[in-house]
């Protein structure tokens, strides 16, 4: 739900409009343009009012400082390592304006300073936008770190449900996904 409004048979535009956007586990980026053109295609395909409002190119540079990347903003996509690629998928997802941003494991390639600098970044964000953040995770202790709410699956079905402090003590948790250090 979203706003009160089920948005699962809507399709993909329109769930954009209403101000949902995502990143993939599988990066998509334009590999042939530069950071910056990734993520101001993106504030291109924001609403139309905004469009008239903002520029996209001081929206992207906005975004890329923001997510840490204003040193690369000129280099093409194809180029970067993977991690930094993955902060560019996430500059452009900001870059729509989101109320609820979907992250599919977006600290995936990302080194442990990386990741804590996504962590702090989405915690600013969650602060300063009111965004809402859905995080598709199997870093544990980022989801750990971020959450406040975690439903846990396991091959399909979902095992806990809680704070996470509750999914830590929960067994089958602590089997599937925590290892010996967390029993």
């Amino acid at each position: 739900l979203l706003d009160g409004r089920d948005v699962t048979r809507l399709g993909v535009h329109e769930r954009a409009r209403l101000g949902v956007s995502r990143t993939f586990q599988k990066l998509e980026p334009f590999n042939s343009l530069s950071a910056r053109e990734n993520v101001m295609v993106a504030a291109e395909m924001t609403s139309r009012r905004r469009r008239l409002t903002t520029d996209p190119r001081r929206t992207a540079d906005q975004i890329l400082d923001r997510v840490g990347l204003g040193a690369v903003a000129d280099i093409t996509v194809a180029t970067l390592p993977t991690g930094t690629a993955r902060l560019v998928e996430l500059a452009r997802a900001l870059a729509r304006g989101p109320r609820l941003l979907l992250l599919d494991e977006v600290s995936s390639g990302l080194d442990e300073r990386e990741t804590a600098a996504v962590g702090d970044l989405l915690a600013d964000l969650v602060t300063d936008r009111d965004l809402a953040v859905l995080l598709v995770e199997h870093d544990m202790s980022f989801v750990m770190r971020m959450c406040s709410h975690i439903h846990v699956l396991d091959f399909g079905e979902i095992i806990a449900e809680g704070t996470p402090e509750e999914v830590q003590r929960h067994e089958r948790v602590r089997h599937a996904y925590l290892g010996a250090e967390h029993r």
